[in-house]
């Protein structure tokens, strides 16, 4: 059964906020691109853990804003645990 506009929608605002490639990079201290290649298996900055972006448009892909910080949260814990500088 095809989803509807609104029920897309709905869907999309069930999952909490979204975040677009831009904000996520600058959340991440980044650039857009590393972003991109982070979720890109075949790419020498590949990152198994990264979030995965959902398709929102044709050319758009956005990012579960929860599921970003939870990987941030995780990877501060790793610098606590190794010592480094976070």
């Amino acid at each position: 059964m095809k989803q509807t506009k609104r029920q897309s929608q709905q869907s999309q605002c069930d999952r909490g906020k979204l975040l677009r490639r831009r904000k996520v990079a600058e959340r991440i201290d980044t650039s857009e691109e590393y972003v991109r290649l982070a979720n890109d298996p075949n790419s020498p900055y590949y990152i198994p853990d990264f979030p995965v972006p959902i398709r929102i448009g044709k050319n758009i892909v956005a990012y579960v804003e929860a599921e970003l910080l939870d990987w941030i949260s995780k990877c501060e814990r790793v610098e606590k645990r190794i010592g480094g500088d976070v």
